[in-house]
């Protein structure tokens, strides 16, 4: 067997870094770790047993990627010093293209060739056994190579290595005994069927005790469940990948067929396997894809483990397509008139104001605002998968102080946008508006309560999804509004009425269009259906 070398400790290894540049590709570092794998691991079952672990050119570029990208240390102004760019690694792939041997091999890296003294390396899972599988791969291969084996003990469970202190181990589910731990590295493992958030945030916070953690998620497409961890940074990654959210620390891979491919072409086999041909046998797919065509409750499963495709198909409110197609400047001459919806938050949603002017050839414009608490704002980023700071900056989000927003700024836009438009109507839901409400009835404003559901926002709902689709909207390319109408179903009653909700188990926000139905109710209406007063409050 050949022995593997490994580097002593970590240094630049490729030319001097551009010193105006923040980022910096190290090849050495790069080609240093692929080396390492490929020098020191083989397969261990299968058809490729006693094989050297040769990595498939997607696996290398993940590898090259990962160890390679580095971020200069701001921390010691006085020397220079580049530590690695990612900390979070999502990969998401078909099964059979060799997800767990790759987890395995990065598990190994993080714990020999990192060469940091005390690293702590987790493999974690949705069970014990789930979480064991890939810390047996990484056994085998430890157990084939004579470097690694003599350098190392491996213990049920966890391998130790002794010249640093370091160790890999296999983490059990219960996360609350976990927050004394400082993890250098993280493995999660199918992380589709992780069943909490609990875990998962124990770990990444303790990382913060290190000075370049990885934290490494490899999976296959789950079931869509908005409340899951999974989808969550499935949709993180998505729209990291999509260029919607900018963090620089979050290295992503999603291979899968699109929605609209033909699940049963070839072409969409290999489009989804980056390992086919090798781990993955077109033949055996044209197999699986006609069991499941001559039974089509194969066909979910088929779609999902093959071609990573999610369990369910999201159902949304809104041709997204015709709604990029709206992206036309608002038409707001001063004097003009307009509805104003108000959909104000708890600790943790929007709060949304929306000005709606009717234009007299029946086409609409919108001017929406948004609030959000100051507080918490990165966290918030990740729990909702939309990138808070980066509009905060950009203006399209204002952060008040502390964990709640402050109404008192709400109130202010409002009366700002009185001094420019004629504000007819402020329309409303009472929940957390007793304040507010008072005090824009004492500068003077109408107000409407909208009463939240189908019965009394059907025809508003109704009303902008046609306007949607006919193109007869201008919301100028709002980045905040564009991402509530990506968010928003419509739940229907037995009279075939609508209202805008989000998935119920969702984080998803949809406020700017609550706010934005809340004033068409009384826009495409000057009478608005019934209507009353109650203590200077009229209700629709």
């Amino acid at each position: 067997m050949v022995k593997g070398k490994r580097r002593p400790r970590r240094r630049a290894t490729g030319s001097a870094p551009p010193s105006d540049e923040r980022y910096w590709f190290d090849a050495g570092d790069a080609d240093g770790a692929v080396a390492f794998i490929e020098g020191n691991m083989r397969h261990w079952e299968g058809e490729f047993a006693g094989l050297p672990f040769r990595l498939l050119p997607w696996q290398k570029q993940v590898v090259r990627d990962i160890f390679g990208w580095k971020i200069v240390d701001v921390s010691e102004p006085d020397r220079t010093r580049w530590l690695r760019r990612y900390r979070y690694v999502y990969v998401e792939v078909p099964k059979g293209n060799g997800k767990s041997p790759l987890a395995a091999a990065i598990a190994l890296v993080l714990l020999f060739w990192d060469a940091e003294a005390g690293a702590q390396v987790y493999s974690v899972a949705g069970d014990r056994e789930q979480a064991g599988i890939v810390f047996r791969d990484a056994s085998a291969m430890v157990e084939q190579s004579d470097y690694l084996a003599g350098a190392s003990i491996t213990l049920k469970g966890r391998i130790i290595y002794p010249s640093l202190r370091a160790f890999y181990q296999v983490l059990s589910s219960d996360a609350p005994r976990k927050h004394g731990l400082r993890p250098s590295g993280i493995i999660f493992d199918e992380l589709h069927v992780q069943p909490s958030f609990e875990m998962f945030d124990t770990l990444r916070l303790g990382m913060k005790k290190r000075r370049q953690p990885m934290l490494v998620m490899i999976t296959t497409a789950g079931m869509y469940d908005e409340e899951s961890l999974c989808w969550n940074q499935h949709e993180y990654a998505r729209a990291v990948l999509a260029g919607e959210i900018e963090d620089d620390e979050y290295y992503a891979v999603i291979y899968g067929a699109a929605e609209g491919d033909d699940w049963t072409a070839d072409a969409t086999f290999e489009k989804a396997n980056p390992s086919a041909g090798v781990t993955v046998k077109i033949d055996d797919l044209r197999k699986e894809c006609d069991r499941a065509l001559k039974n089509p409750s194969l066909a979910p499963v088929f779609k999902q483990l093959h071609l990573n495709l999610w369990g369910q198909v999201i159902q949304g409110g809104f041709d997204m397509e015709a709604w990029r197609k709206c992206w036309e400047a608002p038409i707001l001459e001063p004097g003009a008139r307009c509805w104003v919806g108000m959909d104000l938050s708890s600790k943790l949603d929007l709060t949304s104001v929306v000005a709606v002017f009717r234009h007299d050839d029946k086409t609409y414009s919108v001017l929406p605002f948004f609030w959000i608490p100051g507080d918490g704002l990165e966290e918030r980023k990740r729990r909702d998968v939309f990138d808070y700071p980066r509009y905060v900056k950009e203006g399209f989000i204002t952060a008040t102080p502390g964990n709640m927003v402050d109404q008192e700024a709400v109130r202010e836009k409002v009366l700002e946008i009185r001094k420019t438009y004629r504000i007819q109507e402020v329309c409303f839901d009472s929940w957390n508006a007793t304040w507010i409400s008072g005090k824009l009835q004492e500068d003077g404003l109408t107000l409407v309560e909208i009463r939240q559901g189908p019965k009394t926002m059907s025809e508003a709902s109704k009303a902008l999804i046609g306007l949607v689709k006919d193109r007869q909207l201008r919301h100028g390319g709002n980045p905040v509004l564009t991402w509530n109408a990506r968010n928003t179903v419509f739940r229907r009653d037995v009279n075939d009425g609508w209202a805008p909700t989000k998935d119920k188990k969702g984080r998803k926000r949809i406020d700017g269009i609550v706010a934005t139905i809340d004033a068409m109710t009384r826009a495409i209406t000057e009478s608005g259906g019934s209507v009353y007063d109650k203590h200077g409050v009229r209700f629709a």
